[in-house]
């Protein structure tokens, strides 16, 4: 099983990332986020130590003798949005233009919840992050922290849906993705990539496909390959694919609890994860309409997708 980890989730590994590549990387200077990172970290970690795979976007550090023009997406036909379609540097580029004009769409029309807008002040300080410009941080140092946040939280979805992976995403962050997808439906605007529809991500019809997941409380990278070789554990994951992979979403909660691998170090425990798993729709074009002077709407409502969900697995 693939998955793409998103949001908080996605940045508490590329910070364990960029930890693990700096000799002289020192600890946070606030002991509270730090265990507030911890705790993410151990929840990331233990589905990445359960995936086979975990899927991450193109590293958007350039090297230095390549300027802005030769790494501009070219003009010419949209490309043909489907699953395990090619992804070249010029489309990520071209679709990191396209996210960053959405996000300040949202944002300059007023499209967050507080909810949402509570998330991205959180993330909003320097204990957020290990460096300055990560290589999934996409610029974050040339367009501000929640910025460049919102545009990586646009493109996991579509990274896991071209990959034909499991987005794997925390609640606050999924309303964040529903506020989105809201926004593009009040007011009929095109979509300019595949994004999940996550409106209804806490609906009482989500609640029999909830269930648990257990918390192996990783610290660290290494600790993720040791436990994929675990045999107890391998069983374990292959039970666990093939029921957020399974077609149908039926007993989920009785499958997980079901599939809970033997052992003393696997009872049940008071931090194990709480899921819910579902089977996300794709927005798509069918039907907006634009003004024919808005030469960029009318591009993105040109966009055709193929048709077929995303697979998400939320932690509640």
């Amino acid at each position: 099983m693939k998955i793409v980890l998103a949001g908080q989730l996605d940045r508490v590994y590329s910070n364990a990332l960029a930890r693990a590549s700096e000799s002289d990387w020192r600890e946070h200077v606030d002991p509270a986020w730090y265990e507030k990172d911890r705790l993410l970290f151990h929840r990331a970690g233990t589905l990445s130590a359960l995936s086979d795979t975990v899927v991450t976007a193109p590293d958007w550090n350039q090297p230095d003798d390549e300027d802005e023009e030769s790494r501009t997406a070219p003009r010419g036909k949209d490309p043909i949005f489907a699953p395990g379609m090619s992804l070249t540097k010029d489309l990520w580029a071209s679709l990191h233009d396209d996210a960053a004009g959405l996000v300040e769409a949202v944002d300059f029309l007023s499209g967050y919840s507080k909810q949402s807008l509570a998330t991205l002040d959180e993330i909003d300080t320097p204990d957020a992050w290990v460096d300055n410009d990560s290589p999934r941080s996409l610029r974050r140092a040339s367009i501000g922290a929640p910025h460049a946040y919102l545009i990586d939280l646009l493109l996991q979805p579509f990274l896991a849906w071209q990959a034909g992976a499991v987005l794997v995403i925390a609640q606050a962050d999924c309303h964040v993705l529903a506020d989105v997808a809201k926004f593009l439906i009040d007011s009929a605007r095109p979509r300019p990539f595949p994004i999940p529809d996550l409106r209804n991500v806490a609906a009482p019809d989500t609640t029999s496909a909830t269930g648990r997941v257990i918390n192996l409380g990783l610290q660290g990278l290494t600790d993720i390959e040791a436990q994929r070789r675990n045999p107890a554990l391998q069983s374990y994951a292959r039970q666990l694919h093939a029921i957020l992979e399974a077609p149908e979403l039926t007993d989920v909660g009785e499958r997980l609890k079901a599939a809970r691998p033997t052992g003393a170090q696997f009872t049940e425990m008071a931090d194990d994860i709480a899921v819910v798993v579902q089977h996300a729709e794709i927005l798509n074009n069918t039907g907006v309409q634009v003004a024919a002077h808005n030469k960029i709407f009318c591009r993105w409502a040109r966009r055709k997708f193929s048709p077929g969900g995303l697979r998400t697995l939320i932690l509640a």
